[in-house]
């Protein structure tokens, strides 16, 4: 099972995610060094439905994930 921890985004913005537009996304297991290394986060366009299946698809090994502001 796939799981999407939004509380990030959801401190950030005030709500849940929805809509359409830039979405980025970092493993949940991620361990932050002091400066943030190229290709870090993910990057995804498109509606947040369709970002996260796309996300899926291109990392099938990663199942938990962190939704940014």
């Amino acid at each position: 099972m796939r799981t999407f921890n939004t509380t990030q985004y959801e401190f950030a913005h005030g709500k849940r995610p929805r809509g359409h537009g830039y979405w980025a996304f970092v493993p949940a297991d991620y361990v932050w060094p002091k400066e943030m290394p190229d290709g870090a986060v993910e990057f995804v366009y498109g509606n947040y439905g369709e970002a996260k299946k796309e996300l899926a698809g291109k990392y099938p090994e990663i199942t938990d994930w962190t939704v940014m502001s």
